[in-house]
């Protein structure tokens, strides 16, 4: 299971520019939402490395989270 996605609209070229650094320099943290079907821990991290388009190669990826809320849906 993976999350992915954003869709970045420059408003000009030097915002895409210095947004397209931040990227390369890794200064941007990422924050994602997401829903889960079980009960998931209440926090912990994941450490396990992102495969590239090159079979070998990895990039490291390490994930931190916190259980928001759970609930129990009926089937």
């Amino acid at each position: 299971v993976s999350t992915s996605g954003v869709l970045f609209f420059a408003l000009s070229s030097s915002a895409a520019r210095d947004f397209h650094e931040q990227l390369q320099k890794q200064s941007i943290t990422k924050y994602y939402l997401t829903v889960v079907r079980g009960w998931p821990p209440e926090k912990g991290s994941i450490d396990i490395p992102m495969p590239t388009d090159s079979s070998v190669d990895s990039v490291p990826c390490l994930t931190h989270y916190r259980r928001l809320r759970t609930i129990e849906l009926p089937y």
